[in-house]
């Protein structure tokens, strides 16, 4: 990911619209979509915006995510593969994972 001064990235979490956002600089790197559950978020999405495919954005936005739901007390389930690939490789984060009861929606 980009190192420059300009393109510091910022999370922000746009909880009108279930959403996270990477910013680097002024500009709209990745997104991950998520639902509100009891105690939990759910991922569903990530996207990467054109022209910051390769740069490890996805990744910064998935740790800075997690990081945000741990402080907030929250666990979450991973629909998305690339939030789900990420805890594997990653399982300090395991302990935030939550299996949904198979009678409640995801």
């Amino acid at each position: 990911m980009s190192k420059r001064e300009d393109e510091a990235p910022n999370l922000v979490d746009h909880l009108d619209a279930h959403r996270y956002e990477l910013w680097l600089g002024s500009k709209l790197a990745a997104t991950a979509d998520y639902r509100i559950r009891p105690g939990r978020l759910v991922f569903v999405q990530t996207r990467t915006e054109p022209g910051f495919d390769g740069q490890g954005v996805a990744a910064h936005l998935v740790r800075a995510a997690l990081d945000d739901v741990r402080t907030r007390r929250l666990g979450i389930t991973a629909l998305c593969p690339l939030v789900a690939a990420y805890i594997c490789e990653h399982p300090a984060y395991a302990d935030l994972l939550v299996v949904p009861d198979r009678r409640a929606s995801a």
